[in-house]
């Protein structure tokens, strides 16, 4: 796995902390699917803007916390039991929509599969797992 936090490569400034990244059921639990941080890098910097996850949004779950809020069996979201074998998606707080606007067309730019919400963006890598990326909108 990668370090975490996951710090800027060129001014090692902190771009998202442990806590952010972790399982919110226990703030450790990690694992993320090969390659997901460094797309995620990517993404942040091409962004160049802050990239949040908000306290009621998640990246890693274990399968039980996954069962817990109702996630889908097969999210991208958890850390084992999915094709990506590992994490390989982030919900990122949208504060509001020039930022929400920015945030998915940089996303999809990049070939990342993006779900808009209300207060949040989901953004997972299947695609590189074999899947086609879409785009949905979330209730």
């Amino acid at each position: 796995m990668n370090d975490v936090p996951l710090r800027h490569p060129g001014n090692g400034a902190v771009l998202f902390t442990q806590k952010e990244l972790a399982c919110r059921s226990d703030g450790v639990t990690m694992r993320f699917a090969k390659g997901f941080l460094d797309h995620l890098l990517t993404l942040r910097l091409t962004l160049d803007r802050p990239m949040r996850v908000g306290p009621e949004n998640s990246c890693s779950r274990t399968p039980a916390r996954n069962a817990q809020i109702d996630g889908a069996a097969n999210s991208y979201h958890l850390t084992e039991g999915n094709t990506s074998d590992g994490t390989c998606a982030i919900d990122v707080h949208s504060p509001d929509d020039a930022y929400r606007h920015r945030l998915v067309a940089a996303a999809l730019a990049l070939g990342w599969s993006v779900g808009v919400y209300r207060t949040f963006v989901h953004l997972d890598r299947r695609v590189d797992f074999g899947a086609p990326a879409i785009v949905f909108w979330g209730k």
